[in-house]
């Protein structure tokens, strides 16, 4: 890897695949739209104008030429290690170089789609701090190969810096003697076996696909291609499958009641399929101060993130997983990504597993971690404020549509009301905080729809801290809360709902003492009374 290398020839047919991929949708509706019996080819290019037809050609022309630039580019692509850095050298008109410091290197992450690995390839991602790069096609020993390499040089590296530090505090000498450390720290460095910390079953493989919002998850796929097509070609197909059950059933309502019935339980099904085919053989190794994770029937992938640039730790549950005792960990770290959206900030390092077994781990990664649920800290009067507004919108629309629609639309209000009412009392009977002086650590448990996120970071992992009050909450000394912590470009939020302001003001002045920039700390618009 110390010699420039080439992208694999796939890389040249997946460019290729990506542009009638991008094409696919526009094509086929047109075709869809399209009366091909009564079309006369002839009649048509006749019908053309001269400037149309100049138009088209250079369209296509301009296609063809971007396609043949992105195939030159795809040639003139090369990276190796130098200099203990990676580099990577692309571009056609203009030569593009980037170059990472492998120090700073986050991540070293394979994927496997399924059409690269038929052909044993691979994509390859590079995360770090400020910026990283993804290698979209080469071969999968070519991909291993360079990610070893990479982990090597990083714990050589290491190694050496910790050689360095190590005589500086013991003697104070000449400089000559620091390339004596230098070596010597190079020939400790060897190549670090990994250990299997967590190796997910296939009975629990089915029942976090079962508990993991399968419904959902079909519905977002679904979506997704209903988009790429007409409304009336969606609505036809609608039409039909409930057309399907009244020829069967004579009363509309409850020949639709059961197609819906029936296509919330396919959906069900379907999404747990989906999540166990992508959550397949997950499986958390460690090896040195990196931790990797590996998963994935069709798209194999392979991810991995430094203990040492974690940024925080979050545990999740939903209120069905608490009832089987279940939780997920995952970790926020800094990478160039611009959200959590893009996954890049986010690594999920256990999607479930069991309590006793989630804080063994806990503990055996990263011991400096204080995990410990926050108590309770919403006060009473509080309570109705996590579910006023959506049962004040419930309750109008019930009544509209009770009025002028439909006779028996209170008993889903009814329903609805009672499911928006125990979601808020859940969400104020578990939002906290705890705060761990001798540890410099704080932990926030923040709430939404049945669900709870425990965070658990470093005083001087807090970016950005800010409060919201208005009159009606400050009449009952209440107050909202964000903190963000460093994660990417924009950071991850998380938002204490209608605390007392005593406690606002006790998380405010902790992470004021760790915050060296005043900026990042805004002006409250409330004050603490005796």
């Amino acid at each position: 890897m110390h010699e420039p290398q080439k992208l694999h020839p796939l890389a040249y047919l997946s460019s290729a695949f990506s542009f009638v991929k991008n094409m696919f949708v526009p094509i086929f509706l047109v075709a869809l739209n399209t009366n091909f019996s009564n079309l006369n080819f002839i009649e048509l290019v006749r019908s053309i104008s001269t400037v149309a037809m100049l138009v088209l050609s250079i369209v296509v022309i301009l296609i063809i030429v971007s396609a043949l630039v992105e195939m030159l580019n795809i040639y003139r692509t090369r990276f190796w290690i130098e200099d203990n850095k990676f580099h990577y050298h692309d571009g056609v008109f203009v030569k593009r170089e980037k170059e990472l410091n492998i120090r700073r290197i986050d991540s070293v992450d394979i994927s496997e789609p399924v059409y690269l690995r038929i052909f044993g390839a691979s994509r390859l991602k590079v995360t770090t701090p400020g910026e990283g790069l993804t290698i979209s096609v080469m071969k999968k020993t070519q991909a291993n190969e360079l990610q070893e390499t990479l982990y090597y040089e990083k714990e050589k590296l290491e190694a050496i810096d910790e050689g360095q530090t190590e005589s500086t505090d013991v003697i104070d000498e000449e400089v000559d003697e620091t390339e004596e450390v230098s070596s010597a720290g190079a020939s400790k460095s060897e190549p670090k076996e990994r250990e299997l910390l967590y190796a997910m079953t296939g009975r629990m493989l089915v029942l976090m696909a079962m508990t993991s919002g399968a419904l959902g998850t079909f519905l977002a796929v679904i979506l997704g291609i209903v988009g790429s097509f007409s409304g009336v070609f969606i609505e036809e197909i609608v039409e039909r499958y409930f057309d399907v059950f009244e020829n069967f059933i004579s009363m509309p309502i409850l020949a639709i009641s059961v197609a819906s019935i029936l296509f919330v339980i396919f959906a069900y099904v379907m999404g747990t399929i989906l999540l166990a085919v992508k959550y397949y053989d997950y499986k958390l190794y460690k090896r040195g101060e990196d931790l990797m994770v590996e998963y994935g029937l069709l798209e194999k992938k392979h991810q991995s993130v430094n203990i040492n640039r974690v940024q925080g730790i979050v545990i999740e549950d939903s209120i069905i997983r608490r009832i089987f005792g279940f939780y997920s960990l995952s970790v926020i770290i800094s990478s160039d990504a611009l959200s959590l959206s893009e996954g890049g900030n986010k690594i999920s390092l256990l999607p479930f597993v069991r309590r006793k077994q989630l804080y063994e781990v806990i503990h055996d990664i990263f011991p400096n971690y204080h995990m410990e649920v926050p108590p309770r800290k919403v006060p009473l009067r509080a309570y109705r404020r996590f579910f006023q507004i959506q049962a004040l919108v419930i309750i109008t629309a019930t009544i509209v549509v009770q009025i002028l629609y439909w006779e028996y639309a209170w008993i889903v209000g009814i329903v609805l009301f009672a499911a928006i009412t125990c979601a808020g009392i859940y969400s104020a009977r578990n939002t906290g905080y705890r705060i761990d002086e001798s540890e410099d650590e704080i932990n926030l448990m923040s709430t939404s729809f049945f669900s709870r996120s425990h965070y658990a970071m470093k005083r001087n992992r807090v970016i950005h801290v800010s409060t919201f009050t208005q009159p009606l909450l400050r009449f009952d000394k209440l107050a909202i809360i964000h903190v963000k912590m460093a994660a990417g470009l924009l950071g991850e939020k998380i938002t204490l709902r209608y605390l007392d302001i005593k406690d606002i003001d006790k998380i405010w002045h902790w992470i004021k003492r760790g915050m060296k920039h005043e900026a990042n700390i805004e002006t409250r618009d409330h004050a603490v009374e005796d």
